[in-house]
């Protein structure tokens, strides 16, 4: 497996031929930030041991981290780079680039917080990773790491009723997939912000029912949305609501992008722009890379 990229027109069409970064020989999901590029890379399918692989795209350069270790999620914001640990010693590590020849920091371990840790995500203010909850078998919280205060936060209570997964966040805003364990049939994405001095923050549901998968960036939300048997992509413009400054506009400023008919998932969202997977080219298990432009309200 290989990590591909496609450099885009003023308008988000291909603009050139997709650039090889690596060709593996096995690779996991990458994720992009300005010029930056990271992955995690691996000797074999199913190996354990990798290293994460930052790479820059005006230079070719490439930096690699923790080689040799059980390396699992990678993501860039900027001059940050962030990642788990998997296995027997798991970790959040954390490394920005005015470091120099530095160490990365290891944020959160065994020892310090509740694994195992997974779905990462790093914004300009938290960077946020979704691990077991010690009160409830099987559920999952959100948490994270305030850079700009320097503590550790908790975007759920530990009452342990409820379950987060998969974080996304942007700014002074986390996303997550939210499922209170007493209406188990119900999933929702739930945004917090406007973090207070006792580090609690404003919640506000956002979507309808079935909603996972949340990506924030900049004005928009996107998620997947389960409908009449199909996962599509819905496209949330923010702006001034009930309780603070993310609540969504009114309801037209939402939008299904794609075919309802088909699956459409893992939405990513940078700026006006939102990259999803869709199978609408073959109606089968392949999937194709589409983007959605949206265009200011």
């Amino acid at each position: 497996r290989w990590i591909e990229m496609q450099r885009l027109s003023a308008n988000g069409q291909p603009a050139g031929v997709p650039v090889v970064l690596s060709s593996g020989p096995w690779n996991g999901p990458p994720d992009a930030d300005g010029g930056r590029v990271v992955w995690t890379t691996f000797a074999t399918p199913g190996a354990t041991e990798g290293s994460v692989v930052l790479h820059d795209l005006a230079t070719g350069e490439q930096t690699f981290f923790d080689a040799g270790f059980p390396v699992g999620n990678v993501r860039v914001h900027g001059d940050r780079v962030a990642w788990t640990h998997q296995g027997e010693q798991p970790a959040v590590r954390y490394y920005d680039m005015a470091w120099g020849p530095l160490a990365p920091s290891t944020l959160c371990d065994q020892k310090a917080c509740v694994h195992p840790f997974s779905s990462l995500d790093l914004g300009s203010r938290y960077l946020v990773w979704e691990q077991t909850h010690v009160l409830a078998a099987g559920a999952k919280v959100v948490v994270g790491y305030d850079m700009l205060m320097g503590r550790q936060v908790a975007f759920l209570d530990g009452a342990g009723n409820h379950t987060a997964r998969e974080p996304s966040s942007f700014g002074d805003h986390t996303a997550y997939t939210y499922r209170d364990l007493m209406t188990p049939d119900v999933v929702r994405v739930e945004v917090a912000f406007g973090t207070r001095s006792d580090n609690l923050f404003d919640k506000v549901f956002i979507g309808p029912a079935n909603s996972i998968m949340p990506s924030l960036g900049g004005e928009l939300l996107a998620y997947g949305r389960y409908d009449q048997s199909y996962f599509n992509v819905e496209i949330v413009e923010l702006g001034v609501g009930p309780l603070g400054p993310l609540g969504p506009l009114a309801t037209g400023n939402t939008v299904v992008v794609g075919d309802p008919q088909t699956h459409e998932i893992t939405p990513d969202v940078l700026g006006r722009d939102v990259v999803y997977l869709s199978n609408r080219m073959s109606n089968s298990a392949k999937y194709d890379v589409f983007l959605a432009r949206v265009s200011p309200p």
